[in-house]
């Protein structure tokens, strides 16, 4: 296998940074989050799972898509693609699951979104395999596991003294093509285990559409949306048109797109005031669906990584986990 050790995979990350953005996880008063770096000894290599998942360099939070100018009738519109090249390292598999689960929809479904295709071309994603997992982690539940190499453009996993570097895509050979890595006779470590989270297949979820489940746990529920907003496959989102400048008879407008969350109250709010999805079970209940029964339906893929972060971060404490199993009773 091939093997390298911190000093040279350091020395590499820094040999990049002269040539292009790299984002790798930084640690905050505890946690962590994906931030652009300066220096390799920015990276503390002990990371757990980030707070946000990468998805936010794809599918950004506010983004501006185009800008197009108005005057004397006639309008005009400019792309705002970026293609910079840009390396993500310390990506955990359950992010890079959660891009697969969006490039259903943004990439292999039509119509095709520029934007975020501009992102995945400009974007490298150097993995790193989880040694550990964290109490609300679940990806093994849904197919994925702790060291998958699904949507990454290489994986590393630490041992001891090092790191094991494997390509996974043409890109990654490039990448690992660069790096000071030796041949080495090395056992790749097991990944951990984690429970099975049962769930309802696809084909049964029609049935547990009224059950009190979803009042029930909805009580607890202050629509805040922190769990869309943390997930890695969450995609709702909003166009705005803004005015730049206005001078001369010529206006000049951006386009930009926001993230949204089916959560919030006025999401399906319609012109004239109604709303099909008011109460906050409906909405709740519409979230599972969504990521269980309506996404794979549509697109293919579950849209739900295990990443556990709305678990870890939902101020009521409403465990997906939790739900899941009491649905999987009702079915079996």
């Amino acid at each position: 296998m091939k093997f390298i050790t911190k000093t040279d995979l350091s020395a590499w990350i820094d040999a990049q940074i002269t040539n292009c953005e790299v984002v790798a996880p930084i640690e905050h008063n505890g946690h962590y989050l994906y931030e652009p770096i300066q220096s390799s000894r920015e990276i503390d290599w002990s990371f757990t799972r980030p707070i946000l998942p990468v998805k936010e360099y794809f599918f950004n939070p506010t983004e501006q898509i185009l800008t197009f100018t108005k005057q004397w009738g006639n309008v005009t519109i400019h792309e705002t693609l970026q293609e910079d090249q840009r390396i993500i390292i310390g990506v955990r598999p359950c992010d890079a699951h959660g891009l697969k689960v969006l490039d259903a929809m943004f990439l292999d479904a039509d119509p095709l979104d520029p934007n975020y295709k501009a992102h995945r071309d400009r974007t490298l994603l150097v993995g790193f395999a989880c040694i550990e997992t964290l109490p609300t982690c679940f990806c093994t539940s849904l197919g994925e596991g702790p060291d998958s190499t699904d949507g990454l453009d290489l994986l590393i996993t630490p041992i001891n003294d090092g790191f094991i570097v494997e390509p996974v895509t043409a890109r990654g050979e490039g990448l690992a093509a660069s790096m000071g890595w030796v041949d080495r006779e090395i056992e790749k470590p097991a990944p951990p285990e984690m429970p099975i989270i049962p769930f309802p297949e696809q084909g049964a979820w029609e049935a547990l559409f009224h059950l009190p489940i979803w009042e029930q746990t909805a009580e607890r529920c202050l629509s805040c949306r922190i769990c869309a907003y943390v997930c890695p496959t969450c995609r709702c989102f909003d166009i705005r048109d803004e005015l730049i400048a206005a001078k001369d008879g010529k206006q000049e407008f951006e386009r930009i797109r926001v993230w949204d969350s089916c959560a919030s109250e006025a999401y399906r709010k319609i012109a004239g005031g109604h709303n099909p999805r008011k109460a906050k079970a409906e909405r709740l209940r519409n979230r599972f669906y969504c990521k269980f029964d309506y996404f794979p339906s549509q697109y293919g893929p579950l849209a739900c990584t295990g990443c556990g972060r709305c678990i870890e971060l939902c101020p009521v404490n409403i465990d997906i986990c939790e739900t899941l199993n009491q649905l999987a009773e009702v079915v079996t």
